[in-house]
């Protein structure tokens, strides 16, 4: 029901159920959060960190092989205490220096 509301000009005072008032709280809610996150996702740039087992997958190459491309230097990994992380820019380079031979 919406009844003029005196303390506001041109403000109406509506009256809903507790069930209605949730249902619009929980639609607006959603539809703030959709949007939050189709524009402040992060997209993937070229320093993203990539574990060995993503960056074998992404070379289709084994871990072994990978570690032997570490040894030759051809791929080197950034160590943050225990974990071995591989640069995106350097596994792209590895797969354009890839495409030549």
């Amino acid at each position: 029901m919406h009844t003029p509301f005196a303390g506001i000009p041109g403000a109406l005072l509506l009256t809903v159920t507790p069930d209605e008032l949730q249902a619009t709280i929980h639609e607006a809610v959603s539809a703030a959060f959709r949007e939050h996150l189709s524009t402040d996702t992060p997209q993937s740039t070229a320093d993203d960190l990539l574990t060995a087992q993503e960056t074998a997958r992404l070379l289709h190459i084994t871990r072994l092989t990978l570690r032997e491309m570490e040894k030759r230097q051809e791929l080197l990994p950034v160590r943050i205490g225990r974990r071995v992380l591989y640069r995106r820019s350097d596994i792209d380079n590895a797969l354009r220096q890839g495409e030549g031979r």
